[in-house]
């Protein structure tokens, strides 16, 4: 297996020595006869000279601060059944029954022309958020991937209630022109600018309405590939619709939309792979290897350096890419979180074969005839847009939270392996002494999950890489001292694996390597690890505890009610971070 990460990486197999890490010079140490001895010092972090680097950081402290003070705080019932917070109680439903409360009052009145303004704001409103990734938009507001589309699915739905409200209105003034005109012995013509604008706009309405049925989640995730085409199709006649019923202005929200298009596919694909005229792109495509791995998951690697041109994939922990592979569909990009930290050597993304694009893929990545999971070169080409996406905590800087819980189940944890990977470097390798705590949790159903994820193979072949640093999981996980426990000098990190479908088999080699931190046939206990970290916190004087969760929805529940609680009993604010992946 390492022969085949390594020739996959390069045309010569070794990866650069010394590269540039987030304006940082890194130097990397390598004993090629004991890998296990590489180290790589990371000189200190130079502030950034630019007056806009300098007027970013500050934009994202105010940003963090209104997030976890305010706009992200969590609201009993609302948060953990409908996923919405204080911001959203005290901004977004009140604004949103004003606008309603408006248009209805319109439509009694039977101004037609006045109750088509507001629908047709809101699908400006509509079409801005469909700017699903790293826009100005979302830069500035900070708001996730999955929050954008709530808030899209939310203008949605404002939007047809107001269409509906201004449909009324059509149908109330009719009824009183059609009243008087019986009086006076007339009729309307079929083909008058009232019957055109009151056709064109129930077509407008049904489409809506259509769109929206269609996007609910039980079709949606049942038959993606479906809903994936019919709503471009049903999106483009709302657009022509639009234009012939007068509302000509929905053109405006586009504007964003294909603003972030054009820079996607014109300049990030192209920077990624194609790159310019005297330079290569960052990625090389002959440099991409993937991986069959145990449970239905495939992983796909490449070097984050690319060694003959020196270009860097730059990323943070937590963020993810969207992955468009030509062969399977052009138009299909779906978004997948980077599992690797950005100080590791290769960029690995792990999927999951849940729907039909995602089996589809797993599928056209072979096996060995003996049926063996190995590394092997990428058998098609892939295009990678990205990387996109933050924490809405800030546990970048190491003043912030000195207690971090992170919550994980399923495939959920490759951004919680991510985070924790990126705290372990800091820590052991940037001095990150203020970090006390770090318990990370994963829950989840199969053995051969973990198997794929805490895969000792590829942990060890990792090591043979120059420059490679260890990082927490897999490789200090898997290092099992003496005692049971792991080989890091640091009780700070602390990891619990619930295998919730299992029991011990001590002739699976990952029970053995794992014995210290995997418990079967149970869940964890989301209230006991928060609270232990609340009262640690306490005792070091911190106020705060940073609390990440990714994975099925009723863990993102269970995490969002005991913070809730705990903060109701304790002095600690539990900062929470949640990702359901549930597009």
């Amino acid at each position: 297996m390492s022969a085949a990460v390594a020739d996959s990486s390069t045309p010569s197999g070794d990866y650069v020595a010394s590269f540039s890490q987030n304006d940082q010079v890194v130097q990397v140490a390598s004993d090629s006869a004991n890998p296990q001895n590489n180290r790589t010092q990371v000189a200190p972090v130079k502030p950034g000279s630019s007056p806009f680097d300098c007027l970013k950081r500050a934009w994202f402290s105010v940003r963090w601060k209104l997030s976890r003070c305010i706009f992200s705080r969590p609201v009993p019932f609302l948060t953990a059944k409908l996923d919405l917070n204080l911001g959203d109680v005290l901004i977004t439903l009140p604004v949103s029954a004003v606008v309603l409360a408006i248009n209805a009052n319109l439509c009694a009145r039977e101004q037609v022309k006045e109750s088509g303004s507001l629908p047709m704001i809101a699908m400006i409103v509509v079409f801005a958020l469909t700017v699903r990734n790293n826009s100005i938009l979302l830069t500035l507001t900070g708001l996730p991937f999955e929050r954008a589309l709530l808030y899209h699915k939310f203008a949605g739905v404002v939007a047809i209630l107001l269409s509906g409200l201004h449909g009324l209105a059509y149908v109330l003034e009719d009824a009183g022109i059609a009243a008087v005109q019986r009086r006076l012995g007339g009729g309307v013509g079929a083909g008058t600018p009232l019957i055109e604008r009151q056709t064109s706009g129930a077509i407008l309405f049904y489409l809506l309405a259509a769109l929206w049925v269609f996007s609910l989640s039980p079709i949606r995730r049942r038959f993606y590939e479906a809903f994936l085409r019919l709503h471009w199709v049903l999106f483009i006649a709302i657009v022509v619709f639009s234009i012939i019923h007068g509302a000509g202005g929905v053109v405006i929200g586009l504007i964003p939309w294909a603003l972030d298009l054009v820079f996607r596919h014109g300049y990030l694909v192209q920077k990624n792979f194609r790159g310019g005229l005297s330079k290569p792109g960052v990625i090389s495509q002959q440099q991409v290897s993937m991986s069959h791995l145990p449970g239905d998951i495939l992983r796909i690697q490449f070097p984050r350096v690319r060694a003959d041109t020196g270009s860097s994939f730059k990323y943070e922990a937590g963020q993810y890419v969207f992955i468009c592979v030509p062969k399977l569909s052009l138009l299909e990009w779906h978004p997948f979180t980077i599992s690797s930290s950005p100080h590791e050597v290769l960029v690995t993304i792990h999927i999951k074969a849940l729907g039909d694009w995602t089996k589809k893929l797993l599928a056209a990545v072979p096996l060995t005839s003996d049926g063996a999971h190995q590394v092997v070169a990428a058998p098609f080409p892939i295009l990678v847009d990205g990387p996109y996406g933050s924490v809405s905590v800030d546990i970048e800087n190491p003043t912030t939270y000195s207690h971090v819980a992170l919550f994980s189940g399923g495939i959920g944890i490759t951004p919680m392996q991510a985070i924790a990977n990126q705290l372990f470097f800091d820590f052991h390798h940037r001095g990150r002494q203020a970090l006390k705590k770090v318990h990370f949790v994963w829950s989840v159903r199969e053995r051969n999950m973990v198997e794929a994820m805490m895969n000792a193979d590829f942990a060890e072949a990792r090591k043979l890489l120059q420059g490679h640093t260890p990082a927490y999981l897999p490789d200090d996980l898997l290092s099992v001292g003496p005692n049971g426990g792991s080989t890091s000098p640091s009780d700070v990190f602390k990891t619990e694996f619930y295998l919730t479908r299992g029991h011990p088999d001590p002739e699976n080699p990952i029970d053995r390597q794992l014995q210290h931190c995997l418990r079967y046939n149970t869940r964890p206990d989301v209230a006991d690890v928060m609270k232990s970290l609340g009262q640690d916190a306490q005792k070091h004087g911190k106020k705060r505890v940073a609390v990440l969760v990714c994975g099925p929805s009723a863990l993102v529940r269970d995490v969002i009610t005991q913070a809730m609680k705990l903060e109701r009993t304790s002095k600690i604010k539990y900062d929470v971070h949640t990702e359901c992946f549930d597009f």
